[in-house]
């Protein structure tokens, strides 16, 4: 009798088990069909107002009841919604690299669909940065001249403005250097993602950071070697040299202790030892 009702208690488990299972499937792809279709609106609408924005700016002026009682219609293909997420996305936020916004939508509802990681650390946060500069690179260069695809330029609203204050506090030739260095950070970013296993990728996006004073990002960078490719005595070296520099020095001695447990002559933890006045 105690064996049958063992039984009976674990098929019992067992189902309620399927049933949340079941649950969470169906709570999962709900999610993603509705990331997904969100994300294709959004793309569609941005591809479309590359094409339709200049009949479409002024009408958006007019009133739903204005636009209803002259009969306008719009251009865009995916109506007014489309318009003007189009005229968000592009003309008042990133210029042409507004279609990435709904780029990475896709790629949440799809692996949220496959059941993958999502991955914010890297192809997220590398398309996020593409986005930033790309969109400052083109108002910078470009400003509000030549667009071809919004009202406002090549960059759209934020580039204009971004590159235009850069501009004004630390020039034509600091903003290039700016430039250059976070789009280097970009690139490096978006090899660890494609290719995890070159630890020259993880080693120009650290220098990049850290010319850059984002020691935050250049923290995340390392972490990201840690998990790859483990501790060694060389990375918890230059990981005691990144947190010297932030000033956070329990941090550096934690490190370069690190280091020097399994290497002795390990010369970025001794280095950061004797900075400290610890020897």
């Amino acid at each position: 009798m105690a064996s049958k009702n063992t039984t009976n208690t674990t098929a019992s488990k067992n189902g309620r088990q399927r049933i949340e299972r079941s649950n969470s499937d169906s709570a999962r792809w709900i999610a993603g069909l509705l990331l997904l279709f969100v994300g294709v609106f959004a793309a569609s609408s941005v591809l479309f107002s590359f094409f339709s924005w200049a009949a479409d700016q002024s009408d958006l002026q007019l009133s739903p009841e204005e636009r209803l009682t002259l009969g306008v219609e719009p251009e865009n293909l995916c109506g007014w919604a489309g318009a003007k997420l189009g005229r968000l996305l592009v003309d008042n936020s990133f210029g042409v690299f507004g279609i990435l916004i709904p780029t990475m939508i896709i790629l949440v509802g799809v692996r949220i669909i496959r059941q993958r990681p999502l991955l914010f650390n890297h192809s997220i946060l590398s398309l996020f940065l593409i986005m930033i500069l790309g969109s400052l690179t083109l108002g910078f260069a470009f400003g509000d001249k030549w667009s071809l695809c919004s009202s406002t330029g090549w960059g759209g609203a934020f580039g204009i403005e971004t590159g235009a204050l850069l501009h004004t506090h630390i020039g034509v030739f600091g903003t290039l250097i700016l430039l250059v260095v976070a789009e280097a950070a970009a690139m490096y970013e978006e090899a660890m993602t494609i290719q995890p296993r070159e630890a020259s990728a993880y080693t120009g996006a650290v220098a990049a950071w850290m010319e850059l004073r984002e020691y935050e990002k250049a923290e995340a960078v390392y972490q990201a070697v840690l998990r790859t490719f483990g501790g060694h005595a060389s990375t918890f070296g230059k990981m005691s040299k990144m947190y010297l520099a932030w000033r956070k020095k329990q941090a550096a001695e934690d490190n370069a202790l690190r280091a020097l447990q399994t290497d002795p002559e390990q010369a970025d933890a001794l280095e950061v030892m004797a900075a400290l006045g610890k020897h």
